[in-house]
């Protein structure tokens, strides 16, 4: 029998409430439920949070980069904005980890105004990257993922809620757990030319 997932914020929200025997809430914009107003807060960075932590299979997207020329020279020649929904760079194919880095960057927007955003920099020409996505959308995470996002939203919440630090402390622990038997699943379906140096990341939260 397959089981039911949760498949919107609220469900999920749900899922970490029980965890640290809270009621359930309807929606997260309950302004008379404190969890809510919690909830609320938290959701978006725990779950970016989570992403960035491992790189999980479900989340691998892939992108050839056009080169900003307008952009300041960095570290390296060239810089390339990076996807919109980019949490952090995986991979950089055909590149040392001593040919690329992560850098804040300026680059013209629509209205000709400058912004800054993240772009990488190297000196390879139309590089071509993996990296871990934004997916905001809980009915396309993995289920591993929703398993250890419920128990580490249970610990960012549970202090807040008037729980002690040992339910705390035993939420994070069980996150901490199934983090670990994702990255042994993971890289047993990644081919090894797959496996990443997990050193450069994109500290950017995109709720």
């Amino acid at each position: 029998m397959t089981l039911a997932r949760a498949a919107s914020e609220v469900e999920v929200a749900n899922g970490a409430l029980a965890h640290i025997g809270e009621g359930r809430i309807t929606s997260l914009d309950e302004t008379r439920r404190t969890a809510a107003r919690i909830i609320k807060t938290h959701f978006g960075s725990v779950r970016d949070t989570l992403l960035r932590r491992h790189d999980w299979n479900f989340a691998r997207r892939w992108a050839t980069l056009a080169q900003d020329p307008a952009a300041p020279a960095g570290t390296f020649a060239f810089m390339y904005p990076l996807p919109g929904d980019c949490l952090r760079v995986r991979i950089v194919q055909g590149a040392s980890e001593d040919d690329w880095c992560v850098e804040n960057g300026s680059t013209a927007a629509a209205d000709g105004e400058t912004g800054l955003t993240s772009m990488l920099s190297t000196g390879l020409v139309s590089p071509r990257i993996g990296y871990t996505a934004m997916i905001g959308n809980p009915a396309l995470w993995d289920a591993t993922f929703l398993e250890a996002f419920e128990f580490a939203l249970a610990a960012k919440i549970a202090p807040q809620l008037g729980r002690d630090d040992a339910l705390a402390d035993s939420m994070r622990a069980n996150a901490e757990a199934v983090i670990m038997r994702a990255r042994k699943a993971d890289a047993r379906e990644a081919a090894p030319s797959r496996v990443p140096r997990e050193v450069t990341y994109i500290g950017i939260r995109r709720a």
